[in-house]
């Protein structure tokens, strides 16, 4: 009985043994707590990138203003081109027609009218030549006498020369025996000494 409480006893002593032993350990005759893990988290750190600024290289462009300067201005008619007038010879004297064939003009050596152009039809019949045109071979036309040009109405072929004279193209002008005729799409021009005459379909005209 006694040797049954031996055991007992020294079972219990064993036990509160291994219990203290495992609870705590003493330092300096204080418990020392039990150590835990600590885990340690480092954040990462991303660079931080800043962005460069490249100088522009775009050069700047200046626009010129625009020129001033004034060029030379062309005339409003182009100076007419003077032919040979010895295409247009006939003898002595020079005969041309226009680009239509209407206007027969002279330039001659010698009668009562010097230089003239006469129409083989006009629209408007000029004052002073009422009756012109009346009969067949009535033709108005001008002519330079002397010193003045004036409006006459003819029953012949004064001014009129073989194969009614050569084409006098426009732009053209012929120049005889003092007198400068030029030819144009509003008719013919015939001047001498400052004085002379402008003839065209619908209108003949002196001065």
């Amino acid at each position: 009985m006694r040797k049954r409480r031996s055991l007992k006893s020294a079972g219990v002593i064993v036990a509160l043994v291994l219990v203290a032993g495992c609870s705590s350990e003493t330092i300096n005759g204080s418990p020392e707590p039990a150590s835990v893990p600590v885990t340690v988290v480092t954040p990462s750190v991303t660079p931080t990138t800043t962005p460069t600024t490249t100088p522009s290289t775009t050069e700047s462009t200046t626009t010129a203003p625009p020129s001033t300067s004034t060029s030379p201005t062309a005339t409003s008619a182009a100076e007419p081109t003077t032919v040979d007038p010895r295409e247009y010879q006939q003898g002595s004297s020079y005969f041309f027609k226009s680009p239509t064939g209407n206007i027969k003009c002279g330039i001659l050596a010698n009668g009562e009218y010097r230089t003239g152009c006469q129409l083989d039809h006009v629209d408007v019949v000029p004052g002073g030549t009422a009756n012109c045109g009346a009969g067949a071979k009535e033709q108005v036309a001008a002519v330079i006498s002397g010193v003045r040009a004036h409006l006459v109405c003819l029953s012949h072929s004064v001014f009129v020369g073989a194969n009614g004279g050569r084409v006098l193209a426009y732009g053209q002008s012929i120049t005889a025996r003092g007198t400068t005729c030029t030819s144009t799409p509003a008719g013919v021009r015939c001047e001498q000494s400052g004085h002379g005459f402008e003839v065209s379909t619908d209108n003949q005209s002196t001065f």
